[in-house]
Formats: structure tokens, C-alpha cells, sequence
């Protein structure tokens, strides 16, 4: 009779351990599963994270900027390489020159920002690429007169541009292109501020 009562017991012991066994074991599978499946989650997160930042468009002010930048830059190319052709001025036409060089190389750099993040920006076209059609029609002192007046006017406004793009727009390659940009572009004005001067216009 002992010897059976302790079967019994010896059978339900080792019933408990196979169970507790088999809930362990399940449980230990459910944690791995469980790992397993946050570290899929967190890979995908961050190849997710950087699709986007390859792929998506930039806010609305640094959009608004860059077109701004990019369209007024080829303006200038534009008008100044009409200048370079056209003028008898030697100031005029040096500072087309530097013109042409200066926004040349500061598009460049602009569009190569868009292209390493990925943003669908086309860079400038149609009427950017041509001169103002004002000085189309001119020639000689008439048209000295009338392409500083523009560069004069644009370069006002292309400070103003940079400077608030320095102050507002979030950190970054955008921000530091601004912040690089400005000086030259202070350079532009003082310079083209000069030659209207000693051309009596104000």
C-alpha cells in the first residue's frame, strides 16, 4: 500500500515538473518570438526613418527658399552673360564676369544639397535661362544703365532673401548654404553700389 502511495506521489511530482517544464518552454519561445520581432520593428523603424529623409521634401520655408535662390541665380547668370556680350564698360563687364562665376558655383552647391537629399526639386528652367527681355532691346550706355539698375534691385533683394533664410529656416545643409552665401552676396551689392554711383544712379 506505501510502495503505491508513493507511485502516486512520485507520478503527480513528476506530472507538475513536465508541466511546468512545458510552460516554461513555452514561455522562453514566447520571449524569443517576442525579441525577435522588436528587432524587426527597430530595423524597419530606422531604414523607414531613412527612406523618408532620402526621399521626402524639405518644409515648406526651405522649399520656398530654394526656389527663390536657385530661380534668382540663374536670373543673374543669364543677364550677366547678356552683359559680358554687350557692355563697353569695363566695370560693368568684370562685374558680370564675377557675376556669372559667383552663381554659377552658389547653384551648384544648392542643387547638390537637393540631389544628396533626395528631394524632387527641378533645378531652374524656361524663362530663368534667358535674359530679362528689357534688355533684349538695349544696347550701349542704355543698357549699362539699365543692367546695373536690375543687378542693383536683385542684389537688394537677394540680401534680404539670405538674411532671413540665416535667421529662420531650421538647422542645416540649407541654413549653412545661406549663412556661406550672404557674404558674397553683401559683396555683390557693395560692389554693384559702387559702380551705380559713379554712374549717377541711385
Amino acid at each position: 500500500m506505501h510502495n503505491n502511495i508513493a507511485i502516486v506521489s512520485l507520478f503527480k511530482k513528476n506530472l507538475i515538473a513536465e508541466n511546468i517544464f512545458q510552460t516554461s518552454y513555452v514561455l522562453l519561445h514566447k520571449i524569443l518570438a517576442m525579441k525577435k520581432l522588436i528587432t524587426l520593428l527597430m530595423v524597419l523603424g530606422t531604414l523607414t526613418s531613412y527612406a523618408q529623409s532620402q526621399t521626402s521634401m524639405p518644409d515648406s520655408a526651405t522649399l520656398l527658399f530654394i526656389n527663390q535662390a536657385a530661380q534668382a541665380g540663374a536670373q543673374e547668370i543669364s543677364n550677366s552673360q547678356l552683359a559680358i556680350s554687350r557692355t563697353k564698360n569695363e566695370a560693368v563687364k568684370v562685374f558680370a564676369e564675377t557675376m556669372v562665376t559667383d552663381h554659377n558655383n552658389a547653384n551648384a552647391k544648392l542643387m547638390q544639397i537637393v540631389k544628396s537629399r533626395g528631394w524632387q526639386i527641378p533645378p531652374p528652367s524656361g524663362a530663368y535661362l534667358k535674359p530679362d527681355t528689357m534688355l533684349t532691346t538695349e544696347r550701349g550706355k542704355d543698357f549699362d544703365k539699365d543692367y546695373v539698375r536690375m543687378m542693383l534691385s536683385d542684389h537688394k533683394q537677394a540680401v534680404s532673401t539670405f538674411e532671413l533664410a540665416s535667421l529662420n529656416l531650421p538647422k542645416g545643409a540649407v541654413k549653412n548654404f545661406a549663412l556661406t552665401t550672404l557674404p558674397i552676396l553683401r559683396q555683390h551689392l557693395a560692389r554693384i553700389q559702387d559702380i551705380a554711383s559713379g554712374m549717377g544712379i541711385k
